[in-house]
């Protein structure tokens, strides 16, 4: 058991604390229990009692998550009271002592709270109080790491909001619309991780640093395929964390701290000669050329606005980032439109969602007409990224939903 801060001294006293709660906290309301989901100044004043304590980890945000349910939990085992992870009058008068104070009754009526979040979209450019609330639950889940709660929604707020969005298969397209608010705020919202399929600059960091480590020894293409899902159980092996291939918080704590262990000079068979696999859509390539260099042009453009008939650099229609993409990866082709692209004779075609391998393009109707009239991208793990009007911008999404789904038309095999 952890030795905390003056424990020993306030665990002598509950004895006499006991009697008082017997009268004084017997009808315990609502308000007076701080628990998961809570966001106030009394929530404020917990965390920073715990942080002074050695319980929380993280600075206090006003935010009660997961890593302040974990921190009373302790501190209750600890205190040898009911571990429930909520603090109500018991927990926080055994921690805060003689700076105790009851909370206010009318506590849940303030507009602190997260249960006033009634924005119904968010993005790039708002500001105000509810970008802040939605800054302080990123920062909580670990997906926001500015060092300051700024209250402007800028490109590291979107960015932040892209990786959420990816780590629970939702549209990434970093505006906070009400499916993203409504699971970032409740209790199943993850913790940011990063695993097999994914892609994106924070993907590159990674295979930087374990490169960096001697666990990865290929070229870093910001796709994580499964040379960097091999690199990823090497590193968690040899650091005795669960060697599933996903890179989450405790990998992520120990992986970018000084703690980190080189590998050993002689590496796995899993990660030894690099060899490219026959699955091409989940192996990194010896160089960012192909297809990986088509998705990762594609992909820097996350964001930008759509505009009908633009190529870019900064705008985009469907058609117009494909061919920004193919021109910058090399690939010598006119500009065409998405019929035209699904025209080319050269290209194999791919008649099933389920044959779809990474950088392929996908083409679609509407629900109006049988005429092809978009094209995207294809990513693998079921996502693409493409420039659409509905979003007015270039985004990446499921192909699962219904529409893309019964209005899928054919593929194309480029490379």
């Amino acid at each position: 058991m952890m030795l905390k801060k003056g424990i020993g001294a306030i665990c002598a006293g509950l004895l006499v604390f006991t009697l008082f709660i017997g009268g004084a906290f017997a009808a315990t309301t609502r308000s007076q229990v701080l628990m998961r989901g809570d966001r106030d100044e009394w929530v404020t004043e917990l965390q920073e009692a715990l942080h002074e304590k050695g319980y929380l980890k993280v600075n206090p945000t006003g935010y009660f998550g997961t890593d302040t349910q974990a921190a009373v939990m302790a501190f209750q085992k600890d205190g040898n009271i009911t571990v429930d992870g909520k603090a109500g009058p018991v927990t926080r008068k055994l921690l805060l002592g003689d700076n105790f104070h009851e909370i206010d009754e009318n506590r849940l009526n303030g507009s602190n709270n997260e249960d006033n979040l009634d924005f119904s979209t968010l993005r790039q450019g708002d500001r105000g109080d509810d970008v802040t609330k939605v800054q302080e639950r990123l920062k909580e889940l670990e997906y926001y790491d500015y060092s300051k709660i700024t209250g402007y929604f800028g490109t590291i707020t979107r960015d932040s909001v892209i990786k959420f969005q990816r780590t629970h298969n939702l549209t990434a397209d970093g505006t906070v619309d009400e499916a993203t608010k409504n699971l970032m705020f409740s209790s199943s919202a993850k913790y940011y991780m990063m695993r097999r399929g994914d892609s994106g600059e924070d993907i590159r960091d990674l295979q930087n640093r374990l490169k960096e480590l001697g666990y990865f020894n290929s070229t870093a293409t910001g796709y994580y395929g499964s040379i960097t899902k091999q690199a990823a159980i090497d590193f968690q092996k040899n650091h005795g964390l669960t060697a599933d291939g996903i890179v989450g918080k405790n990998t992520r704590a120990i992986l970018f701290s000084d703690d980190a262990k080189p590998a050993d000079s002689k590496p796995s068979n899993g990660n030894a000669a690099q060899k490219p696999e026959d699955d091409a859509d989940s192996e990194e390539p010896a160089e960012q050329t192909g297809v990986e260099k088509f998705i990762s042009v594609a992909e820097g453009r996350l964001g930008k606005a759509y505009v009908y008939g633009a190529e870019g650099p900064n705008t985009f229609d469907c058609s117009g980032l494909v061919y920004y993409s193919f021109r910058n990866a090399g690939v010598k082709i006119s500009r065409l439109s998405s019929r035209g692209y699904a025209a080319v004779s050269s290209w194999d075609d791919v008649d099933s969602m389920d044959d779809l391998k990474r950088g392929d393009l996908i083409f679609f109707k509407s629900d109006t007409s049988s005429t092809i009239s978009h094209v995207a991208i294809y990513l693998g793990n079921n996502q693409m990224i493409h420039a659409v009007p509905s979003s007015g911008a270039v985004v990446k999404a499921s192909l699962s939903t219904s529409y893309w789904t019964r209005n899928f038309v054919s593929g194309k095999r480029v490379f």
